[in-house]
């Protein structure tokens, strides 16, 4: 691919879902108190699934330092940590919703309960997937779960996680897609333009952020289209993933 078509495949991916950072900050802290329970509700509970296949292709995960990007409520986090057998050396996990953090905390204190030290190596913090607070070369792994797609700038996002993460590092991405199938396509906006919106509304009380969630998803580039744009962030070669009739897909990308 040249470099005036990556550059062209860029501009069109920020055109297609440039946001607004403070709006959508607000979204998330407004929906935080519902978001894990819809989140099992709305998906029937396969999202556990997909999160599980995701770290799964991160690979061994045993003494690795580990960065969590648009962390939410920490349930990436929290699986690094189930798979890993509490075997990881650190999981430094962030994202820009206050509110989606203080869920977070509260997740990991009970966790804590059982297992004393897992707090000594996960941190939650508020922060910029576009600007990240560490040094080049310092991690091992990183995941973001459903959270690209929320960036504003999203090559920018793409660049820093490849900058912290060492030679060789592997990135796991989890992102909603659209299924190769024509039925299953159809069914799928459906269920996203009607249902959701509607069934989010109910439980959160926030119409708007269930549209907005519902917009983004169907916005969100095409599997190949999306692979190149990562390749082209400074990643040397990206696995595509489809799962569940290619409603999410895992892009395990390695710097």
């Amino acid at each position: 691919m040249s470099q005036t078509k990556k550059s062209e495949t860029e501009l069109d991916l920020q055109d297609r879902v440039e946001q607004n950072p403070d709006k959508i900050r607000s979204m998330f802290d407004r929906i935080s108190p519902t978001y894990d329970a819809l989140n099992r509700t709305l998906t029937l509970g396969i999202d556990r699934h997909w999160r599980k296949v995701a770290v799964k292709a991160l690979g061994n995960l045993e003494g690795a330092h580990c960065l969590d990007i648009c962390c939410g409520t920490g349930d990436m986090t929290f699986e690094v940590a189930r798979q890993s057998k509490n075997t990881f050396a650190e999981i430094q996990a962030l994202d820009f919703s206050a509110e989606m953090l203080t869920f977070a905390d509260v997740k990991l204190k009970k966790k804590s309960q059982d297992q004393a030290d897992i707090s000594e190596r996960i941190k939650f913090q508020q922060g910029d997937a576009e600007e990240l607070p560490f040094e080049n070369d310092r991690f091992d792994v990183a995941m973001v779960a459903f959270g690209i797609r929320n960036v504003n700038n999203i090559p920018k996002a793409l660049s820093e996680a490849a900058r912290v993460l060492k030679p060789g590092g592997r990135f796991a991405i989890l992102e909603f897609s659209m299924p190769s199938s024509a039925l299953i396509g159809a069914l799928y906006r459906v269920y996203f333009r009607q249902i959701l919106p509607r069934i989010g509304a109910l439980f959160s009380g926030d119409a708007e952020a269930y549209r907005y969630l519902n917009e983004s998803a169907e916005a969100f580039p095409a599997r190949d289209e999306f692979a190149k744009v990562i390749t082209g962030s400074g990643f040397s070669a990206v696995e595509v993933l489809p799962m569940t009739f290619g409603l999410v897909t895992v892009y395990l990308a390695t710097v």
